[in-house]
């Protein structure tokens, strides 16, 4: 299923995604990815990974 605003699918509890964001230019590109599931609250994340920005 692709989520797009123009989607009327209705999301449900417990429906899982395997959610992907990118972009790919000519020659090189950037993917990240990770797998949610809907709740009754919100959404679940299944990886404890941290979401704060890496500065080097």
């Amino acid at each position: 299923m692709s989520i797009r605003s123009e989607d009327e699918n209705e999301l449900a509890e417990n429906m899982t995604f395997h959610v992907i964001c990118g972009m790919w230019m000519e020659g090189f590109g950037y993917e990240v990815s990770e797998s949610v599931r809907v709740t009754s609250t919100g959404v679940e994340t299944f990886t404890s990974f941290p979401r704060a920005l890496i500065h080097t």
